[in-house]
């Protein structure tokens, strides 16, 4: 990118990195989980009983029409403990949805922890940052590196 009102030109591209996390995430989860279980990414619901407030979960697991996992990519640095945001976030989305946990992934290594919210558990996982790099460049036809 060059500044407005600059002489030079140039090109460049600029990737929306949480939409590219996701996306990661979805196949991570998608490695994770036998076939016969279907992953979907994204599932927009219902937070409000009337629907008035909406959200949606990054990528879900079901078995039939039963939801059995729930995993939200963040993509920031982690820290010890999800920040209370994410907490809420989570527990939030395991009550409307009938879940009892949720998984936060991380793109940095971070030490595996769950955290018990009255009936509800949050977990965290950190992945290979050099995995989402090579989903990158496969996605881009290898343009990109």
């Amino acid at each position: 990118l060059v500044p407005r009102g600059s002489r030079q030109t140039g090109a460049s591209v600029l990737f929306n990195m949480p939409k590219v996390w996701e996306a990661f995430v979805a196949k991570w989860v998608r490695t994770q989980w036998n076939p016969a279980f279907r992953v979907g990414a994204p599932m927009a619901f219902d937070l409000s009983a009337d629907g008035t407030l909406r959200s949606e979960a990054d990528v879900t697991v079901w078995q039939d029409d039963d939801l059995v996992a729930l995993y939200d990519a963040k993509y920031k640095r982690p820290g010890d403990k999800p920040s209370m945001g994410d907490v809420y976030q989570m527990v939030t989305y395991c009550t409307r949805l009938g879940i009892n946990e949720a998984t936060l992934v991380y793109p940095a290594p971070v030490k595996e922890r769950s955290f018990r919210v009255g009936g509800k558990i949050v977990k965290m996982k950190g992945l290979d940052i050099d995995a989402l790099r090579d989903h990158i460049l496969t996605a881009s036809g290898g343009v990109v590196g």
